[in-house]
């Protein structure tokens, strides 16, 4: 990833941490670290490739509804769309690990492929839409105008006369279909992938908590930059 996506991201990361750290020691909110985890994890994922809220956190402390019957229906979308993330990720191991002869003939493994199936051509055909409206979107933009640098902003103006790293003509930009394979089949896919791979190798954990120790230090409460995360191996 360029240094712009990644230094975007860290700044996303802590931004959203900080700001729902806060409610941690408030007696009105009970926290289910376990919850609160999966919900920031879901945010930061989709805000970095959307640059849009999924308020996960936000449903998971607050609730669903809103005083603004506006933002209220914009909260339950975001949800839906959180929720069918969630279940992509689910989908992704119920498809490696199940055999096809379950998944395509056995009563309580089929149906549940064929529901995992509805929910990814949901998942594919809100991606495109969002896909095509933001192309749309930076299609009018002012050339001088700055593109984001979340993840979809930069797949696409890749290999267009918008692309930082420069334009190649020989090289076709990107189709609508190839970023949403990117998005959900690659970048959510991956991210599954690294958590249980780092689970299945506890040295891998081992050493990178001593290298958090040894390049953030002791101080808990400093703020992690991009020259920090160029020092991880």
């Amino acid at each position: 990833m360029t240094p712009r996506f990644l230094k975007s991201f860290i700044q996303l990361a802590q931004s959203l941490f900080n700001e729902n750290e806060s409610y941690w020691d408030k007696k009105e909110y009970q926290i289910d670290f376990a919850k609160w985890i999966k919900c920031f994890t879901t945010d930061i994922t989709l805000q970095t490739i959307t640059c849009k809220p999924s308020y996960c956190l936000n449903t998971y402390l607050f609730g669903e509804n809103h005083d603004d019957p506006v933002r209220s229906e914009e909260i339950k979308r975001s949800v839906h769309f959180t929720k069918a993330v969630q279940t992509f990720l689910t989908n992704v191991l119920f498809q490696i690990f199940i055999p096809e002869v379950l998944k395509n003939y056995f009563p309580g493994f089929y149906h549940l492929n064929k529901k995992y199936k509805k929910n990814s051509d949901w998942l594919t055909e809100t991606m495109l839409d969002v896909i095509i409206k933001r192309r749309k979107e930076i299609d009018n933009m002012q050339s001088d105008e700055m593109i984001g640098s979340n993840l979809l902003d930069i797949l696409l103006t890749l290999h267009t006369p918008r692309d930082p790293s420069g334009y190649d003509e020989s090289e076709p930009p990107l189709t609508d279909q190839e970023i949403c394979a990117i998005i959900t089949e690659v970048s959510i896919a991956d991210w599954c992938f690294t958590v249980w791979l780092l689970v299945k190798h506890p040295k891998v954990i081992a050493r990178f908590r001593e290298e958090i120790s040894e390049i953030l230090g002791e101080d808990i409460s400093r703020q992690i930059t991009y020259e920090d995360l160029e020092k991880f191996t």
